[in-house]
């Protein structure tokens, strides 16, 4: 990933650590607490999630609001839920989206390379775990993500310009393998099925490196297969409150709450800090 993509991607995301606790906070994994990214489950009623990518709340038993923090929440309000709609003994299914408007001039002070431009994503996903055993728990879920871009948007940046979208349909997997009320190793891979562009007025999209798409009608759509993909490996930490996340894959890089998938192929850190209580 070089400078500018890297420079993007703390843009969306930047860290603030929390440290306050409380006596009856429990975040091991065990049979009634489970890890919560990218699976159905949620934090239960009345639990506070606080890390270095979001804060999340547990409204009642089966759901959950959050949002991506500071300076994102700043520069792009946003906010999701989650809501675990079936539970039984093995098998739990969820519903979650989110919304994220960004508007570039406002991270200018931070990077002028963006391009003035107006950028809406919804991400939607239902996910399905199950639960094998009290060690191993698989956990897919079909993600569509509404994205808009509206205005003159660098196309390094965002791999587009103009007024476009890029609306498209991943497939989320995920599989924990608990060692230990500790420890886990998860195992978490996407694909990109579907990208869809959709144009207006005088815009033009490069989708990759040897396409470009100028329309000048508005309306102007395409449908093309993607084929983007990651698979990463971490490992997860849990102690009565405190969490810790890290791991590495490798893939398209998916930016996360807008889903733009990249289109090179890149080694991908990932790193998170949590408290649950």
């Amino acid at each position: 990933m070089n400078l500018r993509r890297c420079r993007l991607v703390g843009a969306f995301g930047a860290a603030v650590c929390l440290s306050s606790f409380a006596s009856d906070a429990r975040a091991y994994h065990t049979p009634r607490v489970h890890i919560t990214d990218n699976t159905a489950y949620t934090l239960h009623a009345k639990q506070v999630r606080v890390g270095l990518w979001k804060v999340q709340y547990g409204i009642t038993d089966p759901f959950m609001v959050g949002t991506y923090i500071a300076p994102l929440v700043i520069l792009a309000p946003n906010g999701h839920f989650k809501w675990r709609i079936l539970e039984t003994d093995n098998f739990t299914l969820s519903f979650g989206a989110g919304i994220l408007y960004a508007d570039t001039t406002w991270m200018q002070w931070v990077e002028d390379w963006l391009g003035p431009a107006q950028v809406l994503a919804a991400p939607a996903a239902v996910v399905g775990s199950y639960r094998f055993d009290d060690r191993f728990t698989l956990s897919l879920a079909p993600e569509w993500t509404l994205a808009r871009v509206e205005g003159s948007l660098d196309e390094d940046a965002l791999e587009g310009a103009g007024e476009g979208a890029g609306d498209n349909l991943q497939a989320v997997a995920n599989f924990e393998w608990r060692l230990g009320r500790v420890v886990a190793l998860v195992l978490d891979g996407r694909f990109c099925f579907v990208q869809k562009q959709e144009l207006g007025g005088n815009a033009t999209s490069n989708p990759d490196d040897f396409t470009q798409i100028d329309a000048s009608a508005s309306g102007d759509q395409n449908y093309q297969w993607n084929g983007g993909w990651s698979i990463g490996l971490a490992t997860v930490l849990s102690w009565r409150i405190f969490n810790l996340r890290a791991g590495v894959g490798y893939g398209n890089f998916n930016v996360p709450v807008v889903n733009f998938v990249k289109d090179d192929k890149t080694i991908i850190p990932e790193f998170d800090l949590y408290w649950i209580w």
